[in-house]
């Protein structure tokens, strides 16, 4: 697949663990953790940080200030918290590069 992996702000809150422009059963075939582009994150979010763009669901960083509710909220449990040390770790690999 191309065009799957993209960059994302420092200081991510949440991510979507597997995000493709395929909906609902084919993504279900192969990834049990793919997003299958239900948009009940989207609808859910307080802050309106996440939206669809292209078939694909985009968090916004910049807006998310991690009420939870997309993470509640998603049957594919694919929109994880990002853990402080995940994100150090993140940090840390930016530095050295």
């Amino acid at each position: 697949p191309r065009h799957i992996i993209r960059m994302v702000a420092k200081g991510p809150k949440v991510a979507v663990e597997c995000n493709s422009k395929d909906r609902g059963g084919p993504v279900k075939k192969y990834c049990s953790v793919g997003c299958i582009t239900c948009l009940k994150c989207v609808k859910t979010c307080p802050e309106e940080a996440i939206s669809e763009v292209d078939g694909k669901v985009v968090i916004y960083h910049d807006k998310c200030t991690f009420h939870g509710v997309c993470v509640a909220e998603c049957p594919q449990d694919c929109i994880l918290p990002l853990e402080r040390a995940q994100l150090q770790q993140v940090e840390t690999r930016e530095e050295s590069a």
